[in-house]
């Protein structure tokens, strides 16, 4: 934690030379450092920038006019914020600079505004201006582009004639469907996509093996139809009343099977013939 010593922790140390004290202030974490080991920021009494505040932290120490304080400070880049003696209830000027060890600097009022510049410790006089150009402001951030929308791709029938295309295409829309249904019930499904699905039995077998014992209130397989019948029709086939729904499944030779599932419950009631 940075130590400003006034003693309130500062050290009044009467200089040789001088016509007043000259109060030093320790602004830097852990034990005294030595002269050959900090920068030394001079103010005076008499001067028109008066300290407020090194690196965010309150620095303003009133001293009589014939007197000086001395900011004790590490090497690197510093921050003051500093005001007019013929304002001092005007607006904070902030202005930094990066500090030298055994340097000592003083900050000025100029028309360009508050300046620190590289003194002569004895003399007083102005070496250079050290100080450091404002920060440019971050530029705003540009957003990353928002993902592409996820197209489902739906397989699209082959045109009449090519069996092997064809065999292809049913393939991947069965495999679609049960992929889907894999996802839903959490139960691991697959078969040779080389093999088209060749019965309505060995369908209705593989889709009974997915979903038995399962909760299905929820399924959906791929985009097929689905059809919700009244409770009287129902009657009429199944035992029951619940409505259901029906999920078409294209096989090869026949133009669908129906699968039924309970909405109520996720149940399978049956497949037709």
């Amino acid at each position: 934690m940075t130590r400003l010593r006034s003693l309130l922790l500062f050290l009044a140390l009467l200089v040789s030379g001088c016509a007043g004290p000259t109060y030093v202030v320790e602004h830097y974490p852990g034990p005294q450092k030595s002269a050959e080991d900090i920068a030394v920021l001079r103010f005076r009494g008499a001067d028109d920038a008066k300290l407020v505040t090194v690196d965010g932290e309150r620095a303003d120490i009133p001293i009589d006019e014939d007197a000086r304080l001395h900011i004790e400070v590490l090497p690197g880049e510093h921050r003051l914020g500093v005001v007019s003696a013929s304002d001092l209830q005007g607006p904070l000027q902030m202005v930094s600079f990066a500090a030298v060890a055994q340097k000592t600097y003083a900050v000025a009022f100029t028309p360009q505004g508050a300046r620190v510049y590289e003194i002569d410790p004895d003399s007083d006089a102005r070496l250079r201006d050290v100080t450091l150009p404002p920060a440019r402001p971050s530029a705003p951030a540009i957003p990353a582009p928002a993902p592409a929308p996820v197209v489902e791709e739906v397989p699209v029938a082959p045109a009449k004639g090519s069996r092997d295309a064809a065999r292809e295409w049913m393939n991947a829309m069965m495999q679609d469907r049960l992929d889907t249904a894999m996802a839903l019930t959490g139960m691991p499904f697959s078969w040779d996509r080389r093999d088209l699905i060749s019965s309505r039995d060995e369908l209705r077998m593989k889709i009974a093996e997915v979903m038995r014992d399962k909760d299905h209130s929820q399924l959906t397989l791929g985009t097929e139809e689905l059809v919700t019948l009244d409770a009287a029709e129902l009657s009429q086939r199944y035992r029951g009343s619940d409505p259901v729904e029906v999920v078409r499944f294209p096989v090869k030779g026949d133009e669908s099977v129906l699968v039924f599932v309970r909405s109520a419950d996720g149940k399978v009631v049956g497949f037709t013939d």
